[in-house]
């Protein structure tokens, strides 16, 4: 038998994995020194800008660069058969495919972490298959721009108004996951069709509608990826694993569930 693990296990995705399957090691920073010497059949790893969410990651550069480090000093030690990678759309091109060119180098600390991550583990390990997440909504505070909608205290919400977003409900992860693993691919974008946040507002929030801002020539145009391999989700050949009307019922559902 070949052991298991998953890396980050105390995050909220990490949780709610370990929730649903089970694994012979669960590894977060104060276990890491475990991981050394050992060799696994599987290992999840959720990339650390999932930890506490994007926004938190970019606000603590410092912080997040000494984990990335860390990680990857670590799994020098390791042997993996199998290894399935969490982590975002940051290093694809705003419109950008699986197969689009990725970033390479960055100035940004954020986004240097991401590479060296990327290209530690496709160096390091024979069969990695990249999940690259959008906005996460069911796992409460820091993962999406819903975040901001919730800070009614303000007279005008902090968000762009035409900035398109893209979303994945994480109730249905491990299932795609799996799915991925069986279809035999090396990498997957897990995004919806984008929304505006005047439509989020519109569909979500209509009470809010009277607090968002104008639209500027300078506002963020936001994420437009789509997924070549999405046919495998969602038939007819879209780009994207969730159209407007089932994204829009995901979010009212993974609403309804934080108020309980």
């Amino acid at each position: 038998m070949t052991n298991t693990a998953l890396i980050g296990s105390s995050c909220p995705l990490g949780k709610l994995w370990a929730s649903k399957r089970f694994y012979d090691y669960l590894f977060e920073p104060e276990n890491w020194d475990l991981i050394r010497n050992k060799q696994f059949g599987e290992v999840l790893l959720i990339d650390p800008a999932f930890w506490e969410g994007p926004a938190a990651a970019k606000a603590e550069p410092n912080k997040y660069a000494t984990l990335t480090e860390k990680l990857i000093h670590r799994l020098h030690e390791v042997k993996i058969e199998r290894l399935t990678y969490i982590t975002t759309l940051d290093l694809l091109p705003p419109d950008g495919d699986e197969d689009a060119d990725q970033l390479t180098e960055s100035s940004d600390p954020y986004l240097n972490d991401r590479i060296k991550l990327r290209d530690f583990l496709n160096l390091q390990f024979g069969r990695v298959l990249t999940i690259r997440l959008p906005e996460l909504i069911g796992l409460g505070q820091g993962f999406s721009v819903l975040d901001e909608l919730k800070k009614t205290d303000k007279n005008t919400l902090p968000v762009s108004l035409l900035e398109r977003h893209q979303f994945y409900p994480v109730s249905r992860i491990v299932a795609d996951v799996e799915t991925a693993w069986m279809c035999g691919l090396f990498s997957a974008n897990l995004v919806s069709e984008p929304v505006t946040t005047f439509e989020l507002v519109e569909k979500i929030v209509p009470e809010l509608q009277d607090k968002l801002p104008v639209a500027h020539e300078t506002d963020p145009t936001g994420s437009l990826r789509t997924s070549k391999i999405a046919f495998m989700w969602h038939d007819p050949m879209t780009g994207y694993i969730l159209e407007k009307d089932d994204l829009f019922e995901a979010i009212r559902s993974a609403c309804i569930q934080e108020q309980h």
